[in-house]
């Protein structure tokens, strides 16, 4: 069979038996390039290397097709932001090798695979990448099928990404349709398509609301003080005490405990009040 008879196998088998990656894969045009060393997407097309595609088995085709789809699904052409191109071409591999596990594909052994990546984003995997301190990885090392950053400005870009999320919301129904949604795929999409939320602005609505507070001179307005106006500030009338219930199980990183820690603090000042904290993780501690 010739790499071009595994390719339109492949895109056959994805259409009967995975609806989510083929609708997403049907309008990106497979190129031939033998300059690739494997295969590579840049959101547009699939390009491939024919040498490559003849050392592999059918199903792994199968999966190298649904691999390539699934980068600019995660909008990993529009993420790497000035990052080491195959550094982040290895975290994005780990974040989509366990989507693709997940729906069932397989995975070769020379693929990039590992559990405690699991629900982290590329971002993450990439920093603690970064923090093994191993020597960078070599150019054109980008496993399986590389991702290319779109060319293009933060217009064209931004543009590109909700064309995506389009997309696939639109496998994501035909899938869900066929009942051939999974929950892996169901959360991949939520959390792509739903509006990130900026947590201490909504942290601090909520102490807006939950505390009356009235204007007091006592504590002169610190945004207008450099323009040399002496206005008023929004105090509490009564502080009291507030309960917090902070996770501590192993899907909060130190990181994300020293920012609360510090935006606790910033309340502590800002609203006069007391804090009684509760550590949990599987108990009260």
């Amino acid at each position: 069979m010739t790499p071009e008879q595994k390719l339109q196998k492949a895109r056959v088998a994805l259409v009967m038996n995975h609806p989510f990656w083929a609708s997403l894969m049907l309008p990106m045009p497979l190129v031939e390039d033998p300059k690739v060393p494997t295969a590579y997407t840049d959101g547009k097309v699939i390009g491939y290397n024919a040498d490559y595609i003849a050392t592999l088995s059918e199903s792994v085709v199968v999966a190298l097709m649904a691999h390539e789809c699934c980068h600019p699904a995660m909008i990993h052409h529009l993420r790497e932001s000035g990052r080491d191109h195959v550094r982040w071409n290895h975290a994005c591999d780990y974040a989509v090798n366990l989507v693709l596990k997940d729906a069932g594909f397989e995975i070769p052994d020379n693929w990039l695979l590992d559990e405690q990546y699991r629900d982290l984003s590329s971002e993450k995997i990439y920093s603690i990448l970064e923090d093994q301190k191993s020597p960078p990885p070599s150019p054109g090392d980008c496993g399986p099928g590389e991702v290319r950053e779109s060319p293009g400005g933060e217009t064209t870009k931004r543009q590109e990404e909700g064309e995506w999320k389009v997309r696939v919301t639109a496998a994501a129904q035909i899938a869900k349709a066929r009942g051939e949604l999974s929950d892996g795929l169901e959360r991949m999409v939520k959390e792509l398509v739903t509006p990130k939320v900026n947590w201490r602005a909504v942290l601090s609505s909520f102490m807006d609301e939950a505390l009356d507070q009235d204007y007091s001179w006592t504590r002169p307005n610190s945004r207008y003080a450099s323009s040399g106006l002496y206005l008023p500030s929004l105090v509490p009338l009564d502080g009291g005490n507030v309960l917090v219930i902070i996770d501590t199980s192993g899907s909060v990183s130190e990181e994300d405990l020293e920012e609360l820690a510090s935006e606790l603090t910033g309340i502590v000042g800002a609203y006069e009040i007391e804090l009684d904290v509760l550590y949990v993780d599987t108990e009260v501690r």
